[in-house]
């Protein structure tokens, strides 16, 4: 059963602003560095709080946490900075391990909070990556989507969704995979999860790593999303 409409086309590249650097607009950046306690944000105060999640795992840069597929999740203060409402980027490093069991595992989300959608980031049961959001001002869900199982299962990939403009886009790898033209997210009052989603009764817990999460109240240009994939080896706070 196919929970969510998607609409739109891809566009040819993400738009660029020059003078700017990957500082610039960082309103929250979580490495997953941690051995134990909180996840910290390393710019700001908007630490999460680990509920089962397995802390000083092999990451993509130094550490990061392991999530079960059962119900392990990162819950994340519910604030402005992540309502994604206007221009902003996510960028996220994740490891995919198969859904093991659990109905569209989510790499992040704040979807549901029992009136109103408002985004959410996961896999649906075939491993293909989608992002799905409720538009302001609109009554139909859009999605965004990577169709490669084969490439995502088991290895570490750098996801970016960034809206700027009036467009949402899609990257993986620094390639663009997705984009589509609409309104940003609508704001809710769900909670913010890292691993996991709630809609109903579905959790969608993941089963994978997530490590080095950043974003951002602007839309990042090409060329800091490029230093950000680093030709593959990633990028860490405060990027030098």
């Amino acid at each position: 059963m196919k929970l969510f409409s998607r609409f739109g086309a891809i566009a040819s590249s993400f738009s660029s602003i020059a003078g700017t650097s990957l500082s610039t607009g960082l309103v929250a950046y979580y490495n997953f560095d941690e051995t134990s306690g909180d996840l910290l944000d390393q710019v700001g105060s908007n630490d999460g709080t680990v509920n089962g999640a397995t802390q000083n795992v092999s990451g993509k840069i130094g550490t990061a946490y392991s999530f079960d597929g059962v119900n392990d999740l990162v819950v994340l203060p519910d604030a402005s900075y992540i309502d994604f409402s206007s221009d902003f980027t996510f960028a996220i490093w994740f490891k995919y391990n198969g859904n093991g069991g659990s109905i569209f595992p989510s790499i992040a989300s704040k979807w549901w909070d029992g009136s109103t959608r408002g985004w959410n980031l996961y896999l649906d049961n075939s491993g293909n990556l989608q992002f799905v959001w409720r538009p302001s001002g609109e009554g139909v869900d859009r999605s965004l989507s990577y169709s490669n199982y084969s490439n995502i299962n088991g290895s570490w990939h750098l996801c970016i969704i960034k809206y700027l403009s009036g467009t949402m886009y899609l990257k993986i790898d620094n390639t663009l995979q997705d984009s589509e033209v609409a309104n940003a997210c609508a704001i809710n009052n769900a909670t913010p999860r890292l691993g996991s989603y709630t809609h109903t009764s579905l959790n969608g817990w993941l089963n994978g790593s997530l490590d080095e999460c950043g974003i951002w109240d602007r839309g990042l240009t090409a060329d800091e999303e490029t230093e950000l994939y680093n030709s593959g080896t990633g990028k860490t706070y405060p990027f030098t």
